[in-house]
């Protein structure tokens, strides 16, 4: 992941966290301060390109998380 795919991401993750603070619970804003902690150490170069991977899926699953807590999205699914 490249400096600039870093920086969208953490800029991503922490506008969701801010914006949505009040909607999501305990476990949701660990969750989404934790990988905010661990893009910026892919940023710097602290991982390695298997953690890089795993890191970008746990990305795009507090995204989904995020936006299921705070939208009628489950409902449309069924």
């Amino acid at each position: 992941m490249n400096k600039q795919s870093c920086e969208n991401h953490i800029a991503t993750l922490t506008k969701l966290r801010d914006e949505y603070r009040s909607q999501l619970d305990d476990g949701a804003m660990r969750d989404l301060d934790r990988l905010i902690v661990e893009l910026k150490e892919v940023r710097d170069g602290g991982l390695d390109a298997a953690e890089v991977a795993k890191l970008v899926v746990r990305v795009v699953e507090a995204i989904a998380v995020v936006l299921t807590s705070v939208t009628n999205i489950s409902d449309w699914l069924k």
